[in-house]
């Protein structure tokens, strides 16, 4: 038995099949155990209760087959609760409080363990992520960032 946590994955309603082919899951059309949408089904919040290991491997498979999400998972029985965003092939996971604020961990002598330089990347890599969310909520799916922004993001991010 893993260890297991309540998981909310945001991303494009066109993207749910495919997710579910990333993952491998048997039926790729029904991964989830609930979905909700906004006011625009164009973009869908599915949850998944009992997510082994905040579905990590999941995500990241997901993410290098290139679909765009956000999301959040609770914490489990040997970790803490995270946000993630995928965008681009690349994705970022950072550890949140209880009540969702990003945290920066620090050792014994106030030294910071996450370089607050990997938060900065994960509130841009978060922030594109959310913007191709929201083109797909306005029906646009032009992305305006040139190549090179979105470049230099990702640089940024690792």
């Amino acid at each position: 038995m893993g260890d297991c946590c309540s998981l909310q994955i945001t991303l494009r309603r066109q993207d749910l099949e495919a997710f579910g082919k990333a993952i491998g899951y048997h039926n790729p059309c029904t991964w989830w155990d609930e979905l909700y949408h906004e006011d625009n089904p164009a973009v869908v919040t599915v949850s998944v209760y009992e997510a082994n290991y905040g579905w990590l491997d999941y995500r990241i498979a997901a993410a290098e087959a290139g679909i765009t999400f956000t999301g959040q998972h609770e914490s489990g029985g040997g970790y803490g609760p995270c946000v993630f965003a995928a965008v681009r092939g690349l994705h970022i996971e950072m550890p949140v409080d209880h009540d969702g604020y990003l945290v920066m961990a620090l050792d014994d002598e106030l030294n910071p363990i996450t370089p607050l330089e990997d938060l900065r990347a994960f509130i841009e890599h978060n922030k594109a992520a959310e913007d191709i969310l929201h083109q797909a909520r306005e029906g646009d799916e032009h992305d305006d960032r040139t190549q090179e922004d979105c470049d230099a993001a990702l640089l940024r991010a690792t």
